[in-house]
């Protein structure tokens, strides 16, 4: 919904409206992930699926945090 409003919209927006359109969509990607990590630990619990370790990228974790609450530490 909020890409729409954005699409809509694009022409009249201020720089600090992108900027709150991508807090918004960061903060709807954050959620979508807890409820999935939610799910997936349920599934988990239930036995639901094997457990398979990843290496996983800890800089681009941490690069994608900062950007994340970079708006929210400023204030």
């Amino acid at each position: 919904m909020t890409s729409l409003i954005k699409d809509i919209y694009k022409d009249n927006m201020a720089k600090e409206d992108e900027q709150l359109f991508e807090g918004i969509d960061i903060s709807s990607n954050r959620i979508i992930r807890t409820v999935d990590m939610i799910l997936n630990y349920s599934r988990l619990h239930v036995g639901e699926f094997n457990i398979t370790p990843n290496k996983i990228n800890i800089s681009l974790i941490c690069l994608n945090l900062v950007k994340e609450f970079s708006t929210a530490a400023k204030k």
